[in-house]
């Protein structure tokens, strides 16, 4: 179950993607699933699909919305997550692409800019001390570079 409070927009995506069905097979999260199987393993990446819920709403009010997950396997604790949402108006389909959870490494990267913003000395000499490892870094944002060329690829962004 996701809170949809933790969904964050995803950098350089529409906040929703538009496109029109061809037929009203093709506007169900099973159909994209499909899709973006076929295109994440065209790139050659390691990825699990799973379908989980977005819940939103108070105490009296929740409500549950199905969606499709992209996960790491490899980094199921320490990379972000992909959470697509459908909807379908008529022959129209709108796909809403967020993530969520937390990156390890974008946590004690943007710590270090901090210790180093800060001017304080000691700060500082912990910057030096607690580096970040810039390869695992790229790695990381490399990782979800890919993502999104599929995930565009998929929808036709």
């Amino acid at each position: 179950m996701i809170r949809i409070e933790n969904l964050k927009e995803v950098e350089n995506f529409p906040g929703r993607v538009r496109f029109k069905l061809d037929d009203a097979a093709s506007g169900t999260l099973d159909a994209v699933s499909e899709a973006l199987s076929q295109s994440l393993d065209e790139y050659g990446i390691p990825y699990t699909l799973q379908f989980d819920e977005v819940e939103s709403g108070g105490l009296f009010s929740k409500q549950r919305e199905r969606c499709l997950c992209i996960i790491n396997p490899q980094h199921v604790a320490d990379y972000f997550k992909y959470c697509i949402r459908m909807s379908v108006t008529g022959n129209v389909a709108f796909a809403t692409i967020n993530y969520y959870g937390q990156s390890a490494l974008t946590g004690k990267k943007n710590l270090e800019e901090d210790r180093k913003k800060s001017g304080s000395l000691g700060r500082m000499a912990l910057g030096a001390i607690f580096k970040t490892d810039n390869s695992a870094f790229e790695a990381e944002y490399q990782y979800y570079d890919v993502v999104d060329e599929a995930i565009k690829d998929t929808f036709g962004i």
